[in-house]
């Protein structure tokens, strides 16, 4: 895929009036309609694309260093990769409020590996890369998100694009899965935290006790009582919305 050259791309000052103005559109400070609402949302698709050879490349070389880690002579389907969809690149400028061009995640690739140890070597082979620069770096599975989300996020530049890289082990992806089911089922966002509290619960302790399993340890070692009583409050909850 061809980069865009640099006289296509927006300005910095285009960028941040686009979304201000997208943001205050959202909101109800701006009218919804019209050619310059039309424009600001061609930028921001534009932009948008603009980050698509940059992620490509990033993609492969991150698929190359999981393949030479798990000694596989194949890529295929190790790595993932997404551009944000419009709708979300937008929700997060009202949610947030940053400025357009310094959304981090525009641009995403994601791997998924056995276990921690294997997430850790990938790290480090990433942070060795010539052509990626590592910004900054979250480690959640040391400081997990609230809601209990776990996996490594590294925030990179590539060609001047920034892409976000995660890499989660195989139960963290599964739990993030499991997720996602539910929000799209009952309509709720445990992303950030929107749902019941006995949904909310329950899934930051079946990620306690994913993230134990993670650490190597039995299963008949780990203490499940916080678990199980989470599960129970979970049935609790859903036997009275049906009766609802």
């Amino acid at each position: 895929m061809q980069a865009m050259a640099p006289e296509e791309l927006p300005s910095k000052n285009q960028l941040k009036k686009a979304g201000d103005r997208f943001r205050k559109r959202v909101t109800g400070a701006l009218d919804l309609d019209g050619q310059q609402a039309a424009d600001d949302a061609a930028l921001i698709k534009r932009w948008r694309s603009a980050h698509s050879a940059a992620l490509v490349k990033t993609r492969i070389g991150l698929g190359q260093i999981v393949m030479r880690i798990q000694g596989l002579d194949s890529q295929a389907g190790l790595v993932t990769q997404r551009l944000k969809r419009f709708d979300s690149i937008v929700a997060k400028l009202v949610r947030d409020k940053p400025r357009l061009g310094e959304v981090e995640d525009i641009a995403g690739c994601r791997a998924v590996l056995p276990d921690l140890a294997t997430v850790r070597d990938a790290s480090q082979q990433l942070a060795n890369a010539r052509l990626l620069n590592i910004v900054n770096t979250r480690d959640y599975n040391e400081d997990p998100h609230p809601g209990g989300y776990r996996a490594l996020h590294h925030w990179c530049r590539r060609d001047e694009f920034k892409i976000e890289v995660q890499l989660r082990t195989e139960r963290q992806q599964q739990w993030a899965e499991l997720v996602e089911e539910w929000d799209e089922a009952l309509g709720i966002d445990l992303k950030h935290e929107m749902a019941p509290v006995e949904v909310l619960t329950y899934f930051r302790e079946l990620a306690n006790y994913y993230s134990l399993l993670d650490t190597g340890m039995a299963h008949s070692s780990i203490d499940g009582a916080a678990l199980q009583e989470a599960t129970t409050a979970l049935r609790t909850w859903a036997q009275r919305e049906v009766r609802a």
